[in-house]
């Protein structure tokens, strides 16, 4: 356990994404970032880091990205 921060799915239904003191354990705290694509990818669901729904402007969101051809995510960091 550290001090530092974490992006965590929350492993709700709407895909939120919180910051939250590291675990160390990986699994929901799990990332790939793709410095070639720029991408951020959750590792246990294989679902891309997305920009925030109009509804609600300051949580991030899981977004699958199946539809779309190359199944790449769309979001750049």
């Amino acid at each position: 356990m550290s001090d530092d921060n974490c992006l965590d799915s929350t492993g709700s239904s709407n895909g939120a994404v919180k910051l939250v003191r590291c675990h160390g354990l990986g699994g929901n705290q799990a990332w790939h970032y793709s410095p070639t694509s720029r991408t951020l990818k959750h590792v246990a669901s294989g679902k891309c880091l997305s920009k925030p729904l109009n509804s609600d402007l300051t949580t991030p969101i899981l977004r699958s990205e199946e539809r779309r051809v190359g199944k790449e995510c769309r979001s750049r960091w």
